[in-house]
């Protein structure tokens, strides 16, 4: 659950002993009423939150006319602003990392906190994660992972912690394709894709699947979609936890048959997850702006 849709194009960031300030530029093109900028407001301690029950939620900003996200601690805030890097961006983490040492953000400290989360604490993370948004924000997808539910009529969805070794050839596969022919950044569309293309069509055991997952940054989980070959994730979207996610990583979820995917997408105007009901799709804002664009130009 990525704020946005576009591809991050360029990012700066200013910071002073109260709060760090990361502005990324992305390409918004495709949407109807399309903003050039999101602000996150990364705040030391997040002194400024009205809600102390989750760790992230959106507020304006006293500092700029924008939307930001208000984030519980600085580590968390660091975790979610390079968790979208990764999933939205061509900057490197090395590059990504750069650019927060710059500001004066003690990456050695995050390092060490990030470090201390083993599979188990990672794991309870993301469904806490996925708790909070249904609580909190009514997500249906999360409600559907948790709950084991699926709108589809004959499809059995169970959820479940997923293997993450993919086998070397495998990977080299996926890592091709993505460098030469695939520019797009949302999870649906590339595991519709992959599968579509039929990429990885030398192996017996195949499958599309959708569910929760956290990258090796241990910020929010998001809702995701990804392929398994041989019952092994293989990661299309994170440019550094993927092809092979790393032991780090965390996913939650199950297969769901590609036939069923390719009905329910055949009369979806854009790729979203298919663990969600037609009515709750066409509720999306952005499939809203979608349609509107298509009606009146």
């Amino acid at each position: 659950m990525y704020p946005l849709s576009g591809a991050i194009i360029e990012v700066t960031i200013e910071a002073d002993e109260h709060e760090l300030i990361c502005q990324h530029s992305t390409d918004v093109s495709h949407m109807k009423n399309p903003r050039d900028t999101l602000h996150f407001l990364l705040t030391r301690g997040a002194a400024t939150r009205e809600n102390t029950d989750n760790r992230l939620e959106v507020q304006r900003s006293n500092f700029h006319d924008s939307t930001v996200d208000v984030v519980a601690t600085q580590h968390d805030a660091i975790a979610y602003y390079l968790g979208s890097l990764d999933a939205r961006s061509e900057l490197s983490e090395d590059e990504a990392y750069g650019l927060l040492i710059d500001a004066g953000v003690d990456m050695i400290e995050y390092e060490q906190w990030r470090n201390s989360f083993n599979r188990r604490r990672r794991a309870n993370r993301l469904l806490a994660d996925s708790k909070e948004r249904v609580r909190h924000l009514g997500s249906a997808i999360d409600y559907a992972v948790l709950t084991g539910s699926c709108p589809i009529d004959g499809v059995k969805y169970n959820p479940s912690r997923r293997s993450t070794d993919p086998p070397e050839d495998v990977v080299a596969v996926a890592a091709e394709w993505r460098a030469n022919s695939i520019d797009a950044n949302s999870c649906y569309v590339l595991a519709f894709a992959a599968l579509h293309t039929k990429l990885f069509e030398a192996y017996d055991d195949v499958r599309y699947c959708e569910g929760l997952a956290m990258s090796s940054h241990p910020a929010r989980a998001s809702t995701h979609a990804w392929v398994e070959v041989d019952s092994e994730v293989v990661e299309l979207l994170w440019n550094w936890d993927g092809p092979a996610p790393s032991d780090e990583t965390i996913y939650y979820g199950d297969s769901i048959p590609f036939d069923a995917v390719i009905d329910v997408t055949n009369r979806r105007p854009t790729h979203a997850s298919v663990l969600i009901s037609d009515e709750q799709y066409f509720e999306m804002e952005d499939v809203k702006s979608v349609m509107a664009s298509r009606l009146f130009g």
